[in-house]
């Protein structure tokens, strides 16, 4: 009998307990105090409410986003009731889109989960700002070499400047005129497509240079009659527009393609004494580092500053920076041979190219002249025998195409987030074109003043995946539109 009464009050007790437990689960809670926040697009700190009853709590999240820095990740109780505060930080958000992340928290004395979803809000597009009231150069192309290229083909040419839109081309003069003959149809070639012709010198006939080679020498001056004379012939024969009577005259000892030596002081002996002879427009120096030494001596003097039409030069030993005197002296400056290697097929390397040609026009200069077209260089090219046009000429095309002859470069925002470079043109029709070397994409307000008539601009892009292709129309509202521009690509606007 006692044994019974025993087991009956060990239930009920067993019972009450269950009870308890039941209604303690069943009272048990742990929620957020509010279902969402927003945080701004700035790095910083925010917080949120726990309220919990009898309940343990927990929280957890993705650790690869943008929130972290929890002051809990646990807390409460199960035998009384409160709320907590918990602080976290957030980086900012330097995608180009609103994010979200959420913080899920689990009342682990009954496994019920709810969720707090942080939404952090979108940069606001950087700011371009285009004056077409502000000028700057007067653009007058951009080309390429045909040296020791042989004869291009019709669909090589086609390509170059029909489709990528090139309006100059640098040919090398022979050192034997009976060597003319590719040069003389590779010309025709670039006149029928409407091309001007610069035509440059590595090395006088070898008989008049003092070593008698082409390389490593100098002209002797006895000859700079016959050399002038030489020049003059090749104008017209081969029908060059500009001439440059040497090409990088700084790398005469060591260039093995062929380079004669020349001392600025002999350079402007000559240009003083025969450049008229030659009978046309003089670029002048092509040094191998664009190396002002080689120009500011002639630039100086008046009387022969007058014979010389164009400033050029390379970039392979620096030279990428603004050639004060040359536009002081009212000259136009061209870019007129550099390569980065790889770059053929090579996004990467392609846009380092962009970046470069974005950096010319920058710093003024009127002409951009890629380095060769030879199909046996799988590093440099731009368009094979056959037409097909390689990553690099399509970068390049970017420019060429719309950045035609005649218009002139106006005021815009050139570095306006980091790796992004934008110039602006007008006359003609306005062109914009946005580099962005960048690994993510970037959203910019383009925002134009001093125009009118603009309402709308189509837009052309090169990526890794992209050769130029048609991306549609942007609409102006009050003057300004907004555009994503994609990681590693160049992106042209353009009116017409």
């Amino acid at each position: 009998m006692k044994r019974n009464l025993y087991l009956f009050f060990a239930f009920i007790l067993v019972f009450i307990a269950c009870k308890k437990e039941e209604k303690a689960k069943k009272d048990s809670a742990a929620i957020f105090s509010v279902k969402a926040i927003t945080i701004p697009v700035q790095a910083g700190k925010a917080e949120f409410t726990i309220k919990w009853s009898y309940a343990e709590w927990e929280i957890s999240t993705d650790p690869t986003g943008f929130i972290s820095g929890f002051t809990y990740l646990k807390g409460g109780s199960s035998d009384h009731s409160s709320t907590t505060k918990v602080n976290f930080n957030y980086l900012a958000n330097n995608t180009i889109v609103e994010r979200k992340q959420d913080i899920i928290l689990t009342n682990k004395t009954t496994g019920a989960k709810t969720t707090l979803t942080v939404t952090q809000e979108a940069p606001m597009p950087v700011k371009v700002s285009i004056d077409s009231s502000i000028e700057y150069q007067e653009i007058d192309g951009f080309g390429f070499s045909s040296a020791w290229c042989g004869t291009l083909s019709a669909a090589k040419n086609n390509s170059l400047y029909n489709t990528l839109g090139f309006s100059l081309l640098r040919i090398r003069v022979d050192q034997n005129k009976n060597n003319w003959g590719e040069e003389i149809a590779n010309s025709a070639a670039a006149h029928a497509a409407g091309a001007k012709v610069l035509g440059s010198e590595w090395s006088p006939p070898v008989a008049w240079n003092s070593n008698g080679k082409s390389t490593g020498g100098y002209l002797l001056p006895q000859y700079y009659a016959d050399y002038a004379n030489y020049l003059k012939e090749a104008a017209n024969t081969i029908k060059l527009d500009y001439v440059s009577f040497q090409n990088e005259p700084d790398m005469g000892a060591i260039d093995p393609s062929g380079v004669v030596s020349w001392t600025e002081s002999q350079m402007r002996t000559f240009l003083i004494d025969h450049s008229a002879t030659i009978g046309k427009p003089i670029v002048y120096a092509e040094s191998f580092s664009f190396n002002d030494a080689y120009t500011d001596p002639a630039l100086n003097d008046a009387s022969v500053a007058s014979k010389i039409a164009i400033i050029g030069g390379h970039l392979y030993g620096g030279g990428l920076y603004t050639h004060q005197n040359a536009l002081d002296k009212r000259k136009k400056i061209w870019q007129t041979e550099h390569y980065v290697a790889n770059s053929r097929d090579n996004i990467n390397n392609a846009l380092i190219q962009a970046k470069e040609m974005q950096d010319c026009m920058n710093h003024q200069m009127s002409a951009y002249f890629y380095w060769w077209v030879n199909d046996n260089d799988a590093s440099v090219n731009l368009v094979n025998q056959s037409g097909a046009i390689y990553k690099a000429g399509y970068v390049a095309g970017q420019f060429a195409k719309w950045i035609t002859p005649g218009k002139v470069r106006i005021a815009a925002s050139y570095n306006p987030s980091p790796d992004t470079y934008v110039t602006a043109y007008a006359k003609g029709g306005i062109v914009v074109v946005a580099v962005n070397n960048g690994d993510t994409p970037v959203s910019h307000l383009f925002s134009f003043s001093n125009v009118s008539g603009l309402s709308t601009m189509e837009v052309n892009r090169t990526s890794a995946t992209e050769d130029m292709d048609y991306k549609g129309t942007v609409k102006l509202s009050n003057n300004a539109f907004s555009y994503t521009l994609p990681a590693k690509s160049v992106t042209t606007f353009h009116q017409y």
